[in-house]
């Protein structure tokens, strides 16, 4: 056989890939203190309940922006045809109900997202809230 890498009858050479690991046993190299600065193992689970909470208003965040795109745009559509047709006042009334309870669900999760940030970090971390909240 050849050994040209353009004919299809060579086989093809596969490198080996290399998986680099550590293994942690019962805490012995998870300290509180990591090496070169970054968080050692324990301080990186314990920060995982505040970063969902983090996660969750940024999702929240994001959804706030497109609901207030979206509102302005339908809002304005609504409200020139309800100038001059029947149909789309009752429409606008319709979408004005829904997109206000629509917010009134966003805005009530940023809020208890944010008062109530130590509870959701308790229930999802497994750990008490800090003193004095």
């Amino acid at each position: 056989m050849s050994t040209d890498p353009h004919n299809p009858d060579t086989p093809a050479k596969q490198e080996a890939e290399v998986i680099d690991f550590e293994v942690i046993e019962d805490g012995e190299t998870a300290t509180t203190e990591g090496t070169g600065g970054m968080p050692g193992m324990a301080e990186f689970a314990a920060m995982g309940p505040q970063m969902i909470v983090q996660a969750f208003r940024a999702m929240i965040k994001e959804k706030l922006k497109r609901w207030f795109i979206r509102s302005l745009i339908w809002g304005t559509v609504l409200a020139f045809l309800a100038t001059d047709h029947g149909w789309a006042r009752w429409a606008f009334g319709i979408w004005a109900f829904i997109a206000s309870a629509h917010l009134a669900f966003l805005l009530y999760g940023w809020y208890a997202s944010g008062k109530q940030g130590d509870k959701l970090a308790q229930i999802f971390g497994g750990q008490m809230p800090p003193p004095g909240r």
